[in-house]
């Protein structure tokens, strides 16, 4: 009985968190902790969520930040879009590699426990041509390994439209937006 009432250091104190804890709570706190463990999804680097955007911008060229609508021309050096909005930092990852189909997936990192009804809908028009899709995000609690193995977490774009350039339209919507 005492041992319930008595708080807690977080789990992930050894990354930075300095909030003890309720038992019960603590669960639901680690979850969404900013001072969680993610790893990056290009290298083997693992550290706390606070510190992803820079890591990612910092050590990976082909990223860099962006607002909830815009363009992307393929191909591209970029291959990381990082948007933070409502305390969840959303990636948008691009696979684009030589004869492969061209790849988006839609990632979000929570920063406090909120519902993830964030839509990514690109639409790529090459010619007469007009490709639209829409796709929720995948959690970062989801393994890596698992992320291009489900068609459900990821919009491919066939290989015929990858002659030559194109660009393809992305918007960030919450859902009933």
């Amino acid at each position: 009985m005492v041992l319930e009432v008595m708080s807690h250091l977080c789990g992930h104190a050894h990354y930075g968190c300095t909030q003890f804890l309720v038992a019960g709570c603590q669960a639901d706190h680690e979850l969404y902790c900013e001072w969680r463990p993610v790893w990056c999804m290009w290298c083997q680097w693992k550290g706390s969520i606070n510190q992803f955007m820079d890591h990612v911008i910092k050590n990976h060229s082909g990223a860099h930040t962006v607002s909830t609508k815009g363009h992307i021309k393929i191909p591209n050096n970029q291959n990381a879009f990082l948007l933070k909005m409502d305390k969840v930092v959303y990636c948008l990852y691009i696979n684009q590699k030589q004869y492969n189909p061209l790849r988006f997936c839609f990632m979000c990192y929570p920063l406090a426990k909120k519902d993830m009804n964030a839509v990514l809908s690109i639409k790529v028009v090459k010619g007469g041509l007009h490709l639209s899709q829409s796709i929720h995000p995948v959690s970062d609690f989801v393994e890596r390994k698992d992320i291009f193995s489900d068609p459900e977490k990821f919009i491919t774009v066939p290989k015929y439209l990858l002659k030559d350039t194109m660009s393809v339209a992305y918007l960030i919507t919450m859902d009933g937006s």
